[in-house]
């Protein structure tokens, strides 16, 4: 089973990645971020395939540069994992990071 992760690729979210990959391996998933995977197509590409490939996608929303914004990347990852109906976690350092639009999903 594969999880790709959906996260801000700034250094202060690295021990929430490490966290998130923790949680995944425990459980027998291998958590995939695109900003690990060599590449030599365009990003857009390798993202998209990397969703179609996932089992579920792992979506952190909270911002990188102001943690209330969510990353447009990632926003970007959750509507095309939404769109090829990918089972979604979602996960935000703020609430007030969450799209209004994804604020109807049922949160924990």
């Amino acid at each position: 089973m594969q999880a790709l992760v959906a996260m801000p690729f700034n250094q202060k979210f690295w021990e929430v990645w490490k966290a998130i990959k923790a949680a995944c391996e425990a459980n027998h998933i291998k958590a995939v971020r695109v900003d690990q995977i060599p590449q030599v197509q365009d990003i857009h590409t390798c993202i998209f395939k990397e969703i179609e490939a996932s089992d579920l996608v792992i979506i952190d929303f909270s911002g990188d540069k102001m943690i209330e914004v969510p990353n447009p990347n990632v926003v970007t990852e959750a509507k095309h994992a939404k769109d090829r109906s990918k089972p979604i976690v979602i996960l935000t350092q703020k609430i007030e990071a969450l799209p209004f639009d994804w604020k109807v999903q049922r949160l924990c």
